[in-house]
């Protein structure tokens, strides 16, 4: 499994984790342009929900109107998901949205189905009649120190692997170029593999991969390296903590940076850990809580932000990249381990059938409605339920809580 990204880049990303349905990992580095003419003028806009719906009710054959309910139940979902993480860590083991063939939430609880634990949390709210308990033998609290248990081991045998919970599935899968190299290190080590973990033999980890007039700064806008003229895509406009507005983009896509005629004052940046994330100021344009989302866009108003914690499996999410344009997925993994310094925060998204982005998407924002997810960093092979490639490539996605460990807040008026 190799991350590459989507922007050229002389860093090499090394170790990741896979823990789902396994697959490689493609970094996506992305310089945003705008629209043709560059960014449109701010107007008055319809319900941003109402694009990502349309989207919607096209892939899974509903009206708009349907899809409209079902988008607008995510944040409740997440927050379930949220509280039974929180709180319910013993038996939980996990929460997923179905789409097909009837949208549900599936929850998982290790002893007795649950049936009883969640009655409390589904009371006064709009998911009773959607939720569908069972049980599983693993809860996710325990699937998470498996992955750290398997981190750890492919480090103290000097080995890369890619890991991620798969919470669907109920185990972790850790994946490796050569699994019989692999298992001969762990046996001249005197080591074995952890309970509940799946290895996987892949082709590749994930790599770095490089890939408009306007007084308006925004979101999904082309952003361009003045040395190579390589591109990438702004994410979500920022405050820092010392009042400093600006914009960002994938710390990967290097520096220094453009948006159309005007070089942007580099402040700072970070590519390990949780993060792929820079920020530049743009004194030479208007900074608002836009982004673009497509041709014709006056402008998606950014309102709210959404932690990870909230964000759950199989939620249905869109984003604009300058390469790849509009479009929408389901995050089915959020406890991604990506090749190299990074933790095991990070969110893949899935678009059945097509890659989910290419060269200059990274750094492009995430999205539902009017509300920020994240920023997209990476692209990873897909895989299926045997672990083989697809030649689909996911992305995955930093959540926007991390935009905090720069000291940046994502613009919401």
């Amino acid at each position: 499994m190799k991350l590459r990204r989507i922007f050229p880049s002389s860093r090499i990303a090394r170790t990741a984790v896979s823990l789902a349905v396994p697959a490689s990992l493609v970094a996506i580095s992305v310089i945003v342009t705008g629209a043709t003419g560059g960014a449109p003028q701010s107007s008055e806009e319809e319900n941003p929900l109402e694009a990502d719906a349309e989207s919607y009710a096209a892939d899974f054959g509903t009206t708009v109107e349907e899809a409209m309910r079902r988008l607008s139940l995510q944040n409740e979902i997440g927050k379930l998901d949220e509280q039974l993480t929180a709180n319910e860590g013993p038996t939980f083991a996990g929460l997923w949205i179905k789409h097909e063939p009837e949208f549900a939430v599936i929850v998982k609880f290790t002893e007795n189905g649950g049936a009883n634990t969640i009655q409390p949390y589904l009371r006064g709210g709009n998911l009773a009649d959607l939720v569908e308990v069972g049980e599983a033998k693993t809860t996710l609290a325990a699937l998470r120190r498996a992955q750290a248990d398997v981190i750890a081991l492919g480090n103290r045998v000097d080995t890369d692997m890619e890991t991620r919970v798969n919470v669907i599935r109920n185990k972790v899968e850790a994946s490796v170029l050569n699994k019989s190299a692999f298992e001969a290190d762990l046996t001249a080590a005197g080591e074995t593999l952890p309970a509940k973990v799946n290895l996987v033999e892949v082709r590749a980890f994930s790599r770095q991969a490089n890939g408009d007039d306007s007084d308006a700064m925004w979101g999904g806008l082309t952003m361009r390296r003045t040395d190579t003229g390589q591109k990438c895509t702004s994410g979500f406009t920022v405050e820092h903590d010392n009042g400093t507005k600006g914009i960002t983009t994938a710390e990967h896509c290097g520096d220094p940076m453009a948006y159309d005629v005007h070089t942007l004052p580099h402040q700072d940046g970070r590519d390990s850990g949780s993060i792929d994330l820079q920020w530049f100021t743009a004194p030479d344009h208007n900074i608002e809580n836009k982004i673009y989302d497509g041709p014709g866009s006056s402008g998606r108003s950014i309102t709210t932000t959404l932690h990870r914690n909230n964000q759950p499996i199989g939620a249905y999410l869109c984003t604009y990249g300058v390469v790849s344009g509009y479009r929408c997925g389901q995050l089915i993994h959020k406890d991604i381990n990506p090749a190299g310094d990074y933790n095991a925060t990070w969110m893949q998204i899935h678009r059945p059938n097509e890659n989910f982005g290419q060269g200059g998407d990274s750094g492009s924002p995430m999205f539902s409605g009017s509300a920020a997810w994240g920023t997209l960093a990476f692209l990873t092979a897909h895989l299926d339920l045997d672990g083989n490639e697809t030649g689909i490539y996911d992305g995955l996605y930093m959540a926007s809580n991390y935009f905090s460990e720069l000291d940046l807040e994502i613009l919401t008026e």
